[in-house]
Order: C-alpha cells, then structure tokens, then sequence
C-alpha cells in the first residue's frame, strides 16, 4: 500500500540525505591538520639547521605517521556518531573482558 506513496518515498530520500558516515566538517579539521603538519614539516626540516640530516628526517617521518596513524582516525571517529558509539561499546566489552579475570 505505501509502494505508490511518493510523500513517504520522499521522506526516506530526505532521511538517508541527511544521514552521512562522515559529516562536511570532518573535511575542514582535516584541512587544519593538513597545514599543521605542513608547518611542522617546515619546522623539522628547514629550522633545525644544527641536526644532522638524519635527525631531520627522523623528526619529519614521525610527525608524518602520527598524523595518519593518529590523527586521521581519531578525527574519523569524532565526526561520526555511528563509528562513535561502535568504539564504544567496543571499548566497554573489552574493559570488562579485563576487569572480570
């Protein structure tokens, strides 16, 4: 009976519309880390004239894997509701996986 009621099938588009995995102002945080990153690259490598090359590149590959190792994720899991509360519950069974032995 509701295959023909176009008024509902236009709620749903609009619900699944406005239910993303990951909302738009994920890509702004995601923005500002991408020009931090780019200043710390700066930093390591140009104004750190007294370190050897190898301590410059040192500093430069781990700032560069914390950013996607770190970062990425936890603003990933921030921006998303689903994600968070999946982590969460998550989170708890493991606590008291550990917590009951």
């Amino acid at each position: 009976m509701t295959e023909g009621n176009t008024a509902l099938q236009a709620r749903e588009k609009n619900a699944a519309k406005k239910k993303n995995l990951i909302p738009a102002n994920l890509g702004i945080i995601h923005l500002c880390s991408y020009f931090a990153m780019l200043i710390c690259f700066y930093t390591f490598y140009y104004n750190l004239n007294t370190q050897s090359l190898g301590i410059r590149q040192f500093l430069v590959s781990s700032v560069m894997d914390i950013v996607h190792c770190v970062v990425a994720p936890a603003v990933l899991f921030y921006g998303s509701e689903d994600l968070r509360r999946k982590g969460r519950r998550f989170v708890e069974k493991m606590l008291n996986i550990v917590l009951s032995r």
